[in-house]
């Protein structure tokens, strides 16, 4: 039989295998930002957590309280737990593909060379900054892609004609 080798002992480093593998680079942003936007402070992290929660409360938590609260006080508790589970639903609804209320973002994005970069070219996003961010970039290269191809004479062929014998 062939010894079973790790996925990180095909690196020639720990740096190496953090900067090939996304799951553990999200996970070393996490810890080290974690979880707060780093362009508008919003605590995603938190948020998630405190949405999680709310969405996995049952009704049973009220017969614990039952005996020692007044109909109207359970009410209250209901009505807030259904309010919540409604914003919560709403939020799934608003971002189906999104498990996360955050995103590490490269700072220089991949396309401009900052793939494959370590800790220090990543932040933590809120879903809108990340949103906002991306639309911001996405501006950014159609304008330069336009002054290119104004820049470049229209009637200059692009490829020279075969010469003909």
């Amino acid at each position: 039989s062939f010894p079973t080798r790790r996925s990180s002992d095909l690196y020639c480093s720990k740096e190496c295998f953090h900067r090939n593998t996304p799951s553990v680079m999200r996970c070393l942003v996490e810890n080290r930002d974690h979880g707060v936007c780093a362009r508008c402070g919003r605590n995603a992290t938190w948020i998630e957590n405190h949405r999680r929660y709310l969405r996995n409360l049952s009704d049973s938590c009220f017969t614990y309280y039952a005996p020692q609260a007044n109909r109207e006080e359970l009410n209250g508790m209901k009505t807030m737990i259904e309010l919540a589970r409604a914003e919560f639903s709403a939020w799934v609804k608003a971002h189906p593909d999104e498990p996360r209320s955050w995103q590490a973002d490269h700072i220089t994005p991949v396309k401009d060379g900052g793939g494959l970069c370590g800790l220090e070219n990543y932040r933590t996003l809120c879903l809108q900054c990340h949103k906002a961010v991306t639309a911001e970039w996405h501006k950014r290269r159609a304008r330069e892609r336009r002054l290119i191809a104004l820049s470049t004479p229209q009637d200059t062929p692009l490829f020279e004609e075969p010469a003909h014998a």
